[in-house]
């Protein structure tokens, strides 16, 4: 329902603005983009540009667009997650609507859960053309700052979507990729023959350890860690991989699950994405 959820975005507007600004002042960007789209269509979405929010649902720039679409194709076949930089010479009523608004050179990072897919969008000025360069030299910021996005609002945005008839509807269902993604998860969690990874001179991973803190560093909940994790052809139990996050952070040090993903994503493997981690794991 598009007047409810644009009263959404006018209500956490402030406290969006709260969150956003120290970051996208930094790196001298002016917007931020969060969707969920979800399998049957729907659509959630929160921006800290307020006007811009106002035209895409005036216009219903949601309806009939395959801008997003074309991206889960490719997401659903080969990855987890996936950056993709805006196209600057493409045309389509999205993009046209976002130039208007003087919102050009973005870079959005999509991550795939059972049920919906995550957009996460940063974009500035059009003089502004080093955007991806800034994420490329500072990934760890960047995770930070969807962290903290999560801490803050990510229970409120979970509990708004589960009442379909306060989401948009796209018109397009999304591709029923559940069945694939439990397949492909599977596949490669029997992949990853990993026995002993050192992450230092003198602390090593196991196996199940690295795919329990690879699934974290992407986001995934301590329940979605358990079911793409196999052993003896069954998943893991979320009990189970809250010991093994109980034991790495003794291990390694660290007082937060957070710390934890941190330190993984400073090795080597936390820099793969899931092809290369598997590649690599072999």
């Amino acid at each position: 329902m598009i007047c409810s959820l644009l009263e959404f975005n006018r209500e956490k507007k402030d406290e969006l603005d709260k969150i956003c600004a120290p970051f996208l002042r930094y790196f001298d960007l002016t917007t931020f983009n969060y969707l969920r789209f979800y399998e049957d269509g729907g659509i959630f979405r929160l921006s800290n540009r307020l006007e811009w929010t106002e035209k895409y649902f005036e216009k219903k720039l949601y309806v009939g667009n395959n801008f997003y679409h074309e991206h889960f194709a490719t997401l659903t076949k080969q990855r987890i997650s996936q950056c993709y930089l805006w196209p600057r010479d493409q045309h389509s009523s999205l993009l046209e609507a976002l130039y208007e608004f003087d919102i050009w050179n973005g870079i959005t990072i999509y991550v795939k859960h059972d049920s919906f897919v995550e957009n996460w969008g940063f974009a500035s000025k059009r003089s502004k053309v080093n955007v991806p360069e800034i994420f490329l030299n500072n990934k760890s910021d960047l995770f930070k700052f969807i962290f903290l996005f999560k801490e803050c609002l990510g229970k409120e945005i979970a509990l708004y979507s589960k009442d379909n008839n306060k989401l948009l509807n796209t018109g397009v269902p999304l591709i029923d990729f559940k069945e694939e993604n439990r397949q492909n998860k599977n596949e490669k969690s029997l992949n990853i023959n990993i026995k002993k990874y050192f992450i230092n001179p003198t602390t090593y991973l196991t196996k199940r350890e690295v795919e329990v803190l690879y699934y974290l560093s992407l986001g995934k909940t301590i329940k979605e860690c358990a079911r793409g994790i196999i052993k003896d052809g069954k998943p893991l139990s979320p009990r189970t991989v809250e010991h093994y996050v109980n034991n790495l952070k003794s291990r390694l040090g660290c007082i937060s699950k957070y710390d934890l993903i941190e330190a993984f994503k400073k090795s080597l493997l936390g820099q793969l994405d899931v092809g290369e981690f598997v590649a690599f794991s072999k």
